[in-house]
């Protein structure tokens, strides 16, 4: 929708160091009726009533806290991995179908002490072998598990570790080690792994077999995935965006990570503050998000919008950069007086930003209108 952050709007900033992301709600809801005691009880505070949380029996059964989980992993990878020289991507499999979540994670602890000792021995300990991780997992479509770690040397600039290090000591299946791509949020970039299913295809994009058809229908009819197929970079591959998120079990650990791994940053401030406390542009946005939440149930509305910055991007087309670099115009000529044609260019061009989506449905509504011969 067409909505946008004004200066003296409240919104909540997470720093994850060079990226920031703010969030902006027309309503905020600042005040929690309940108190968590525990897993399974609360307290209403009115009331001082102890209630008890409904357990789902499986996670796809709230595919809305397994998304929050993904997003707070998203910060927290921002907040500490940038795609450089020090960090590595590793990724163990089994041979085996290992569906037990308890002996994976026995299986996965004693594989990274066996990590830090052998670091420790060809490195030196608390000197260039000591790392810090984040630590996911990923089922698979047949239900066994995966584990994705990203780690990093804060005491190295670089760092190359061969494959058949890990797949030594891993013992269990594959290992794949890899230098993390450089990208403009490797948070993003990490949890698609971990969300989506990807499907081969010819150069053409279409599914190689009835099966591969019928496969991505099933995945796109799952809870949580996206209906439609995606195209990506990788012209031999579609994916089903969200198509894994079924297959996490209720309950599970998704992540954890090491004791140096820190935390993203919160604060709720007005934006125009939280510009000049961050100090990120329109040319820094890499991604934007305007949303209207309708409750027709509740007669409840609200408007959320995202946007994060990067600051070790400078992109002069981006869609802020570009409204910005109009309205000044705008703003010029209308302080200079110049002639109305000029004005009306100027607005007409800020338009295209400001009232984009307002514009499309306004064309959508003409052309329905001509198929049905009333204009």
């Amino acid at each position: 929708m067409d909505a946008f952050i004004n200066n003296h709007d409240y919104v909540r900033v997470t720093d994850m160091g060079h990226i920031t992301e703010v969030q902006y709600m027309e309503h905020w809801n600042r005040t929690c009726p309940i108190l968590k005691l525990n897993r399974s009880e609360y307290l209403v505070k009115s009331t001082g009533e102890i209630g008890e949380f409904k357990q789902s029996e499986t996670r796809k059964d709230n595919m809305n806290s397994l998304r929050q989980s993904f997003k707070r992993l998203s910060y927290l990878i921002n907040a500490n991995f940038k795609g450089v020289g020090n960090e590595l991507w590793i990724t163990m499999t089994y041979r085996e179908n290992m569906t037990d979540r308890v002996q994976a994670r026995k299986d996965f602890d004693k594989f990274f002490k066996a990590i830090q000792i052998s670091l420790s021995e060809n490195m030196g300990e608390n000197t260039r072998g000591h790392l810090e991780y984040v630590k996911a997992v990923e089922p698979q479509e047949r239900g066994a598990w995966h584990f994705h770690m990203l780690v990093k040397f804060p005491l190295m600039k670089k760092v190359y570790i061969d494959n058949d290090t890990y797949a030594k000591i891993w013992k269990h299946g594959i290992t794949k080690v890899k230098r993390p791509d450089k990208t403009d949020n490797m948070g993003a970039y990490f949890t698609s792994y971990l969300t989506n299913v990807a499907i081969d295809c010819d150069d053409d994009g279409y599914l190689y077999t009835e099966e591969d058809e019928k496969r991505a229908e099933e995945l796109m009819e799952a809870p949580g995935a996206s209906p439609v197929l995606t195209d990506t970079r990788d012209q031999s591959k579609k994916v089903v965006k969200g198509g894994r998120l079924h297959m996490y079990e209720s309950g599970m650990q998704l992540h954890n990570h090491s004791k140096g791994i820190k935390m993203p940053k919160r604060k709720d401030m007005k934006f125009k503050r939280a510009q000049k406390m961050y100090g990120f542009k329109p040319e820094n946005l890499t991604l934007r998000k305007s949303l209207k939440i309708e409750d027709t149930e509740n007669d409840f509305e609200n408007v959320l919008i995202i946007e994060q910055y990067n600051s070790e991007v400078w992109n002069e087309s981006s869609f802020l950069a570009k409204r910005e670099f109009w309205a000044q115009h705008l703003m010029r000529a209308q302080e200079e007086e110049a002639d109305d044609w000029r004005i009306e260019f100027f607005q007409n061009e800020l338009d295209k930003f400001e009232r984009k989506y307002e514009r499309i449905r306004a064309y959508e509504e003409h052309v329905s209108a001509e198929k049905n011969g009333i204009a």
